[in-house]
């Protein structure tokens, strides 16, 4: 019953684990994300958070949960295959 959104290579299995999804549960809606931890003894200042593709994702994903709509559009700045694009404010 779930809508995988994004999955990313695990090492340790030899094959894709899902990193983003949404379902359905009873009359609501639920976004889950695994991107965007902070662990123990890093810098403060997570540099994943400031990944315009992070933030695309988990803006669109919360509208969704909360509206079932997504309005928030791709921006410009989207990573792509070939480069990332790191936001610094």
């Amino acid at each position: 019953e779930l809508t995988i959104l994004t999955y990313a290579w695990s090492e340790s299995v030899k094959e894709r684990a899902p990193m983003d999804w949404v379902r359905t549960y009873g009359k609501g809606r639920v976004y889950v994300t695994m991107l965007g931890h902070t662990w123990k003894n890093e810098e403060p200042d997570n540099p994943n958070l400031h990944c315009a593709g992070f933030q695309t994702l988990f803006l669109r994903g919360v509208e969704w949960a909360a509206t079932s709509r997504v309005t928030v559009p791709t921006p410009a700045d989207f990573p792509t295959a070939d480069k990332i694009s790191v936001r610094q404010e």
